[in-house]
């Protein structure tokens, strides 16, 4: 009677045993099927450059979306553009998208931009900018004064939101929705236990920008 016992006392060791393991395994399959999931439609990128700044800073890790076809005025997007003979990768924000008419106006020495809302023009309201934009830095661009720009089927203007140092559509013109990587969904704080995890989790691609 007590081997008896004893045998059914290991073999409800051993039961209990597989069922742990079997929790175990279910678990950390769970877990890495996740985490495939999340690899596969977001991506982390590090910001090298002040061209976002208020908004974004310099050094801020940013996890963007790489599915989303449904880019927007005000998202802020990832994207590539070419540079002679080398391809720089930026983030911006999205200020008009297709068949949106803009133009910019000057006014002492400060640059505007407005939109086409049925016959008129009306100034863009863009509260995220760090400070007017400057004429000075807007001598070079690709736009002129006063002159009327229909934004191209499947195309978007994108404007740095710190506009005297960003290159952008004044120096890129209009960007193809092909160009565009992903679109921001959230700015990770930094030193957090979320930026620190999921830093674990991709390697970070490091966005150039050109101020």
């Amino acid at each position: 009677m007590k081997k008896e016992t004893e045998l059914n006392s290991l073999l409800g060791e051993e039961e209990n045993e597989d069922l742990f393991s079997t929790v175990v395994l279910t678990a950390l399959i769970v877990i890495m099927v996740a985490v495939f999931a999340f690899i596969c439609f977001f991506q982390l990128c590090s910001v090298n450059g002040h061209s976002m700044t208020n908004t974004i800073q310099d050094g801020d890790n940013v996890l963007i979306t790489r599915y989303d076809a449904k880019y927007k005025t005000g998202d802020i997007i990832v994207l590539d553009v070419k540079n002679g003979n080398t391809t720089t990768r930026l983030i911006k924000r999205i200020i008009a998208t297709e068949n949106e008419t803009v133009k910019f106006k000057s006014v002492n020495d400060v640059v505007y931009l407005y939109k086409k809302s049925g016959d008129e023009f009306v100034k863009a309201d863009e509260p995220y900018i760090r400070e007017p934009m400057q004429a000075k830095h807007f001598s070079n661009s690709v736009f002129k004064y006063e002159e009327e720009y229909t934004v191209p089927e499947n195309s978007f203007l994108f404007l740095g939101d710190n506009r005297n140092d960003s290159s952008d559509s004044r120096v890129y013109g209009f960007a193809d929705r092909s160009q565009i990587l992903g679109k921001m969904v959230k700015r990770l704080k930094k030193g957090s236990f979320t930026e620190m995890i999921i830093k674990i989790i991709f390697r970070a691609n490091e966005l150039d920008e050109e101020n």
